[in-house]
């Protein structure tokens, strides 16, 4: 990500937080309104699905019921962009059951690593070696999480539920009102707050398509992690192919008695 980028993110980030500080009653600053949608070209064989903000998700929990694809970049202060955990990474995920991780190849190497959950089996595949470890979900529930803050983070178990393709649902949830809005690239993003304690997570949601943009967890006033979405697409059709291990090229090796645990972040 260059420069610029990072600035215009930081900005939006610094700008939102101000906001949210503002004394009560405060007013934000008049926006410019956004420009009208575009129509869907002649003949587009786009599916409805792409129209809604919010796709139909899982009633018992996060499970996105059509493919939806996001490419996410941690841009946290003081996280090197050369640094591993800065690069991109794409997540799709289709129901409570189908989940794909890419990492993009490491500068330094070319290592690579690709998850792969079709419930109850797991891979995860090392591209540049071409070996892979298989695992099996051995709990009953044999259900695929994707929480988008690190387990690691003693959070409220409000914000384990913030999860990558149900972002939408959280903010329904939890922020329905924005705080304010502010400028991000040429659109107007709507700020979502949700504060539990000393954590808070804000939400930078684009104004017009109601769809995630940044998203920045902070502690004790210091943010702990910040995720800018370079894409993100709801309702694409299915291919199941995305959750299916390779036929052949890797070697495979068996990981017995363990359930599988994401590590995302």
């Amino acid at each position: 990500m260059n420069m610029r980028n990072r600035l215009a993110i930081r900005g939006a980030v610094v700008a939102a937080a101000a906001l949210l500080a503002a004394p009560a009653g405060a007013q934000a600053p008049p926006a410019a309104a956004p420009p009208p949608a575009a129509p869907p070209p002649p003949n587009s064989a786009a599916p409805p699905a792409l129209l809604q903000a919010t796709p139909p998700t899982d009633p018992n929990g996060c499970g996105p019921m059509a493919l939806f694809r996001t490419v996410v970049r941690n841009v946290t202060p003081g996280l090197m962009a050369s640094d591993r955990a800065a690069q991109p990474r794409t997540f799709y995920r289709f129901g409570s059951k189908f989940f794909r991780s890419e990492e993009s190849p490491f500068p330094g190497n070319g290592d690579q690593n690709i998850i792969i959950v079709s419930e109850p089996d797991m891979w995860v595949l090392n591209v540049p070696t071409r070996r892979a470890r298989h695992s099996r979900d051995l709990s009953a529930l044999q259900e695929v999480r994707a929480p988008i803050l690190p387990a690691a983070l003693d959070t409220p178990p409000a914000f384990r539920t913030l999860e990558f393709g149900c972002e939408g649902a959280f903010v329904d949830k939890y922020a329905p009102r924005a705080q304010g809005l502010v400028n991000f690239g040429a659109g107007i993003a709507a700020v979502h707050q949700v504060s539990i304690g000393d954590q808070t997570v804000v939400l930078l949601m684009d104004q017009r398509r109601n769809l995630p943009l940044v998203l920045s967890y902070v502690r004790q006033g210091r943010p702990v992690l910040v995720l800018r979405y370079d894409e993100y697409r709801l309702g694409l059709g299915e291919r199941l192919g995305l959750f299916a291990p390779p036929a052949r090229g890797y070697q495979i090796t068996e990981s017995k008695g363990e359930t599988p645990t994401l590590q995302l972040n």
